[in-house]
């Protein structure tokens, strides 16, 4: 669960520290992505996180004022025979402040 910022979140700073619960179960890692102003055409950014970590700093620079981003945080397992599955764990949706 994403608790900073929050869905539908309004003159949220540049400069953004996301956060989250502490994920609970056999993670590999999680995997962050933040879409821009046209959700599915625009990829801000995708990291890879270590499965304990709980916030990340979005680079200075990366967030543009006045503008809807979207942010999905997924889990990454592994699974025996299958592969990698991914699982959403939150996805919210806010609006920059302006400069």
């Amino acid at each position: 669960m994403i608790t900073y910022p929050t869905e539908g979140a309004t003159i949220v700073p540049l400069n953004l520290t996301i956060t989250w619960e502490p994920i609970i179960g056999l993670v590999r890692n999680l995997i962050l992505e933040i879409k821009g102003e046209y959700l599915e055409q625009e990829l801000a950014l995708e990291i890879d996180l270590p499965p304990d970590s709980t916030s990340f700093t979005v680079p200075s620079g990366l967030l543009k004022p006045e503008t809807q981003y979207k942010i999905s945080l997924w889990t990454q397992t592994q699974i025996a025979l299958s592969g990698d599955d991914l699982k959403s764990v939150g996805i919210i949706s806010f609006t920059t402040a302006a400069q």
